[in-house]
């Protein structure tokens, strides 16, 4: 059997009377917590506002204050009392000059002075001139000299050693020879005969940059060969 109610005890028909009710419970109640936090918020950023101001005036107050600066010290009272000097005592002079040593010294740095500005710096020597240096008579009075005054070494020949000789050296304005040096060597002891044979070289006709006597640098070969 299906149960039948009352219409007194049928609530059905009062529920949107119950949710209108409830919305302004609820509204109210929003309105309420509104006007308690509202007061409180501001009672909190005037707080703020007035420890910042109490924190800006402790922070000025608490300057530390120059103190002044000490007085000068007293000057110190000149004594009175007046000590007498005996002008009797004869005073010792420990102190004893070298003249002689100070100029000897002084002597030999002038000298040492001297020699330095007496330097001449020397020139630059040309590998490569205008005109070359030659030697009086060309070439064939060159190895004529050469061939009459070279000495075969006998420990060269002995062992049959054979070979050139290439010589290095510098021709001086002047016409002198400097700086002589095998650059191409075959043994010592023909080395050595080929050097001293191009030192016993007569003065040369210098060459020349620009029309002016220059240092140039010549190379000579020496032959050394054993004959049957």
């Amino acid at each position: 059997m299906e149960s039948k109610k009352t219409k007194k005890a049928d609530l059905e028909w009062k529920k949107p009377v119950f949710f209108e009710i409830g919305l302004c419970a609820a509204l109210a109640l929003t309105l309420m917590a509104f006007e308690y936090i509202g007061p409180r918020e501001k009672e909190s950023e005037i707080f703020q506002i007035q420890a910042t101001a109490e924190t800006e005036e402790m922070i000025i107050n608490t300057k530390r204050e120059e103190l002044p600066p000490p007085p000068p010290p007293a000057a110190a009272v000149p004594s009175t009392v007046i000590e007498i000097v005996d002008n009797n005592i004869e005073l010792e002079n420990d102190a004893e000059f070298e003249t002689e040593t100070d100029q000897d010294d002084a002597t030999g740095q002038y000298e040492v002075e001297d020699q330095i500005v007496e330097e001449v710096k020397e020139e630059p020597i040309f590998t490569v001139v205008e005109k070359e240096p030659a030697f009086p008579g060309g070439y064939e009075a060159l190895y004529e000299f050469i061939g009459k005054n070279t000495v075969y070494p006998p420990r060269a020949k002995e062992a049959g050693i054979e070979g050139t000789v290439m010589v290095e050296f510098v021709v001086e304005p002047n016409g002198k020879l400097s700086h002589v040096t095998a650059i191409r060597k075959v043994a010592p002891a023909l080395d050595e005969e080929a050097v001293r044979v191009v030192k016993m070289l007569p003065a040369w006709s210098p060459g020349e940059q620009r029309g002016k006597p220059v240092r140039s640098r010549f190379r000579i070969p020496i032959n050394f060969q054993l004959t049957n």
